[in-house]
């Protein structure tokens, strides 16, 4: 990564401050980017203390025109932009995956109820192909990259016919019905929860493994 530009949003903490990190030790120069201006003013202090090059842009990834800034910035800093890691999310209700009943109802989002204008802008930010806008979100764009709105309504239309109701989807029972069946259907004891398995890019390898095998070894 020597000699690289690597942008990171989300980087003033977890996996985007251990991206950036990893990013740093390599050998590129890394623009941190968060919503949290202190935890990514503390990613960069703690990748020039190992000798590293990083610099902080606050930014809300949810706002266009500060990712565009952001993005402007970046080539400012550093000539250019090599890389990115698209870390920040927009965190909305959360709950155990088994408990999103169906892809309708509140849980995941209708792909072809997506806003044109935000296809459009990850088509023209290199994101997203036009194939990708015509087959994942029924977007139909002109020649020169605009949504054009009655192409887009007709095939839209065409693919919800195709595929049928959204919200008729149903991911079947849930984890705790699943559990109080099994021991009756199955005459096996209910199998228990597994524990969360943590690890981080920066933690060597064999440290890594040897700590993982320890806690699944009774």
């Amino acid at each position: 990564m020597d000699g690289r530009v690597a942008l990171v949003t989300g980087s003033g903490s977890g996996i985007g401050r251990a991206s950036a990190r990893v990013f740093a030790r390599e050998g590129a120069a890394v623009v941190v980017a968060d919503v949290d201006v202190s935890g990514g003013e503390e990613t960069v202090g703690l990748i020039e203390a190992a000798g590293g090059t990083a610099s902080f842009v606050a930014t809300d990834v949810s706002d266009r025109a500060q990712v565009e800034a952001l993005v402007a910035k970046t080539v400012e800093l550093y000539g250019s932009l090599d890389c990115a890691h698209n870390n920040a999310g927009i965190e909305g209700a959360t709950t155990k995956t088994a408990d999103y009943r169906t892809a309708g109802g509140g849980g995941w989002k209708d792909r072809l109820e997506r806003d044109p204008e935000a296809v459009v802008f990850d088509v023209a930010a290199g994101l997203v192909s036009r194939e990708k806008a015509l087959s994942a979100y029924g977007v139909v764009l002109t020649a020169d990259g605009k949504v054009s709105a009655a192409e887009t309504e007709t095939e839209r239309a065409s693919q919800r016919e195709t595929r049928g109701e959204f919200s008729a989807f149903d991911f079947g029972p849930t984890m705790e019905e699943v559990l109080e069946r099994c021991e009756a259907e199955t005459g096996l004891p209910a199998p228990k929860r597994a524990k969360p398995i943590r690890w981080s890019p920066l933690e060597d390898g064999d440290v890594a493994l040897a700590r993982v095998r320890a806690s699944l070894i009774p």
